[in-house]
């Protein structure tokens, strides 16, 4: 028997939906010799931290502890987040203190004394081996596919495009590690004058002030026929519609450190639209050559530039993308191929 356990941790929250989706499919699952609890364990979830731990305590000979670790090691070693509430400065230092330290070995041991650890894109796997020292053997890549449901219909329409307009898509929120500055000032360079949509999707940088200032400045900067629209959290029903509608997509993301950013990539691959990322192995262990999407350096802003007016300027060169890309999400990265790979798991183990 299976026992599969993740939290619900918000809106559109990436674990959820993931944990969601692979519950219906460890729904055909039949296991009879074996109990086993597969965790989905991600961002600041403590509280199943705690659980997962006292599960490996209480272990009997006949069960087996799966985990999928969601995000980095160092972003998932915060088991104190329970223990110590975020009060003020002190509060704030001491939990800090106490993930770094402490923290980060329970993690290591805890993921040492599991049976198996399901990722989700390759550069997660490396850095358990090269970090926490782990058997690359016991660590299995199941790539992202799309998550996203179906646009309903009868949905409010989103905000009208000029006519002929070429529509931009960029997700992720105003923050710095999401290269939204690196993305306007790319737009500055690029000579077109046709008409451009720009739609940001997501969350602002939060109490990063500073940040939001150079943006604004930016935006405020661009050419008259490049026109901004920011719409903030949106549903993923509503984050569907925007996929269909764009053009092009880009994630101009820079922190190499990113190991669980390849949801939106994977949903824009499936709807077969062309996609501008950056070389960040996250993206690039999925884009995988330049037929499915075109990747830059993290950072260039005239390469970026180059990319997007490259694909503005060619209408067959985005079709071709967009088709390459959608054919290899149908092949290679969707819910049939998660289920056969976690049922080969649980049969391995």
């Amino acid at each position: 028997m299976i026992h599969h356990i993740y939290s619900d941790m918000g809106r559109s929250n990436g674990v959820t939906t993931y944990g969601r989706l692979v519950d219906a499919l460890i729904d055909k699952s039949s296991h009879p010799n074996l109990t086993i609890y597969h965790y989905e364990l991600g961002y600041n979830d403590s509280a199943l931290f705690w659980e997962v731990r006292k599960e490996l305590s209480d272990k009997e000979a006949s069960k087996r502890v799966v985990l999928t670790v969601h995000d980095a090691p160092i972003v998932i070693g915060k088991p104190f987040d329970s223990l110590i509430p975020f009060k003020g400065f002190f509060g704030k230092a001491v939990r800090k203190a106490l993930d770094i330290t402490l923290g980060r070995r329970m993690v290591a041991r805890l993921l040492k004394h599991v049976d198996a650890i399901i990722v989700l894109n390759t550069r997660s796997k490396q850095e358990l081996v090269r970090f926490l020292k782990l058997d690359a053997d016991r660590i299995y890549v199941l790539g992202l596919f799309d998550m996203l449901p179906p646009s309903k219909s009868g949905m409010a329409p989103m905000a009208p495009s000029r006519g002929g307009a070429v529509r931009l898509l960029f997700f992720g929120n105003r923050s710095p590690r999401k290269g939204v500055n690196v993305l306007l000032s790319a737009l500055q360079e690029i000579s077109y004058k046709e008409d451009l949509i720009l739609d940001i999707v997501g969350s602002d940088a939060g109490n990063n002030t500073r940040y939001m200032d150079q943006t604004n400045r930016l935006i405020a900067g661009l050419p008259e026929s490049i026109k901004v629209m920011e719409h903030g959290f949106v549903e993923d029903t509503l984050l569907r519609q925007f996929i269909e509608k764009c053009d092009i997509v880009l994630l101009p993301y820079l922190d190499e450190g990113i190991v669980h950013a390849s949801g939106p990539l994977a949903s824009a691959m499936a709807a077969g639209k062309p996609v501008v990322a950056t070389d960040i192995p996250t993206f690039s262990a999925v884009v995988r050559s330049a037929e499915t999407g075109l990747l830059v350096p993290p950072g260039d802003i005239s390469k970026l530039a180059a990319a997007i007016s490259n694909l503005l300027r060619e209408g067959t060169l985005r079709a071709k993308l967009g088709k390459k890309a959608a054919e290899l999400m149908k092949s290679t990265y969707n819910k049939t191929q998660t289920e056969k790979a976690l049922n080969r798991i649980y049969g391995e183990l």
